[in-house]
């Protein structure tokens, strides 16, 4: 099997992770505020700001970067935020 390196994604990685922010923790919670305030700055809906950024949230899981009870709390989060979705499409959730 071949196994595919690139190292300088692995150098930024390790300079991001060591010296600016101490852990891999805080890099992934860093990331994934970055594109939340990204969004909102957009204007987008925050319901779909905040929709946005759960995959990321589940891969850190799946990764081992965050614990793994997480999981099922970012899918419940989702299916409110989609039931919310869904409602203001409709039109029988005002705000």
């Amino acid at each position: 099997m071949i196994k595919m390196e690139f190292t300088s994604l692995n150098l930024i990685k390790d300079l991001l992770e060591t010296n600016l922010f101490g852990n891999t923790w805080l890099l992934g919670l860093f990331v994934l505020f970055f594109f939340i305030i990204i969004l909102l700055i957009c204007r987008v809906y925050p319901e779909a700001a905040f929709l946005l950024p759960l995959p990321l949230i589940i891969a850190m899981a799946e990764a081992g970067i965050i614990p793994f009870f997480f999981k099922p709390l970012i899918y419940i989060l989702s299916g409110i935020y989609l039931g919310i979705v869904i409602l203001l499409l409709v039109g029988l959730y005002r705000r």
